[in-house]
């Protein structure tokens, strides 16, 4: 009996040493409450002092149901041998106006354009959503709290979360090292504000799906997404690319070919890489054949290795 006991007791202890730790915590920040939720890896994994931020994309629900487990692969990605990166998912605020008709639920949305008064219904008196005054507590906590090396700080963001994780590259790049935008572009209206210079030089890679024809993203080809039947927002993937490659002043290009290119009628989709940058950071584009608006995780390994060879100097 004392062996058995002894044999449950080592077996439990193992075990242990293969499981994540999953914390879910809040912050309060501009008067509102946030959410987030931690993934250590597991005991056995040394850890790598790297973090990654994972943005989710839009989610319709009430304002107590906050999305928080949104790691697109993540999570497994941090839990291999030689990675032990800590995960962090940040959730967005709660906008009770979706602008979707006949939706009575609201959405879980980013503040993700650089016109703050555009999507959320906020009511008088209360702050618009600062995502980006939030990231950067967020981030500030967890390197503090999880001993992260400030110069190894990543953010992957889909859909919605990608236009986010492009404002983060714009904004935050002091302290971020690389983004991996997936299925979105940078936003600002046409014909109203431009988006400002980077703070610091930052690694970006994109994806979309030649197929992206969702309802918020439309043709990333057009110049245009109308995503609250107002003001069309100009975020076309060429001009996204182009705008980091020459924001990180990129001196080579792989390819002088535009990334949407039209020959007799017929779409053709280009990717490209811009490299010799500032600061050591590099920029790349890939299509994602066949894909419609979807986050792909086959790709998190080679982003591991695109992050880990573009740290902060």
């Amino acid at each position: 009996m004392k062996l058995s006991l002894a044999l449950l007791s080592l077996c439990l202890a193992s075990s242990n040493l293969f499981a994540q730790t999953i914390t879910k915590s809040t912050l309060l920040w501009n008067g509102v409450t946030r959410y987030y939720t931690v993934v250590e890896p597991p005991a056995n994994i040394a850890r790598s002092g790297e973090l990654i931020v994972t943005l989710h994309g839009t989610k319709y629900a009430i304002s107590t149901m906050p999305p928080d487990n949104n790691y697109y692969g993540w999570d497994y990605q941090c839990k291999q041998k030689g990675n032990g990166c800590i995960v962090v998912a940040a959730v967005s605020t709660w906008d009770p106006d979706s602008t979707n008709a006949g939706d009575t639920k609201g959405y879980w949305v980013w503040n993700a354009q650089f016109f703050d008064d555009m999507v959320f219904s906020t009511p008088p008196g209360q702050p618009y959503p600062d995502d980006i005054g939030y990231l950067r507590q967020l981030i500030g906590i967890i390197v503090q709290r999880y001993n992260i090396d400030p110069r190894r700080i990543y953010v992957v963001g889909s859909s919605t979360g990608a236009l986010m994780a492009a404002r983060v590259a714009v904004e935050i790049s002091d302290l971020v090292a690389a983004v991996s935008i997936n299925s979105g572009s940078l936003q600002s209206t046409i014909s109203m504000k431009t988006v400002p210079n980077i703070v610091a030089p930052i690694s970006v890679i994109e994806y979309h799906g030649t197929l992206d024809t969702n309802v918020a993203g439309l043709d990333p080809c057009s110049g245009q997404w109308d995503w609250n039947k107002l003001r069309p927002e100009d975020s076309t993937v060429d001009q996204t690319y182009n705008y980091f490659s020459n924001q990180n002043s990129c001196a080579v290009q792989q390819s002088t070919l535009p990334l949407c290119q039209t020959i007799s009628g017929t779409k053709v989709f280009n990717n490209n890489g811009a490299t010799s940058c500032a600061g050591n950071t590099e920029v790349k584009f890939t299509w994602e054949v066949g894909t419609a608006h979807r986050y792909l995780t086959s790709h998190n390994a080679a982003d591991y290795l695109f992050f880990r060879a573009h740290p902060k100097p």
